[in-house]
């Protein structure tokens, strides 16, 4: 049993901490310490109108995977702004965060004209997914039920 959780644990939180209660209790309370102090100040700093703000907080919440879930759905928002810089690294946020929250707003980025952010929205489908299909709207579709 031991072994079960402490490869839970490892493929939840992205962390090879070794397998002692100890080690993983300190993670628990850092990341527990970073979401109550710093967690609401990434999430505000994503409507930021200066992209190096966007990009840092973005940064600060795919480090984050104990609240992967909470942190992929105000991420999600990101995909929606015309910058496609900005929709790039959400993307790369995402696929960091390995949730399943953000697929469907993942999926209808493959029809946005710019082939950078369909290449990045595939990538961040396969990457939390774990499927493998082409970057096709309708293949994607169909494969989540969408």
């Amino acid at each position: 049993m031991a072994q079960a959780a402490s490869w839970s644990l490892k493929r939840v939180s992205h962390q090879q901490l070794p397998a002692e209660r100890a080690a993983w209790e300190s993670w628990h309370a850092a990341e527990s310490r970073w979401s109550e102090t710093e967690r609401a100040g990434a999430i505000q700093a994503l409507e930021s109108q200066d992209a190096a703000e966007v990009v840092a907080a973005l940064r600060q919440l795919s480090e984050h995977p104990l609240y992967r879930h909470e942190n992929a759905a105000a991420i999600v928002r990101l995909l929606e702004r015309e910058e496609p810089e900005l929709v790039l690294a959400a993307c790369a946020a995402l696929s960091q965060l390995d949730s399943m929250l953000a697929a469907d707003e993942l999926v209808a980025l493959l029809a946005r004209p710019e082939e950078d952010v369909r290449a990045a929205a595939h990538a961040a489908l396969l990457a939390i997914s774990g499927r493998q299909l082409p970057a096709e709207l309708r293949a994607w579709q169909q494969a989540l039920g969408g």
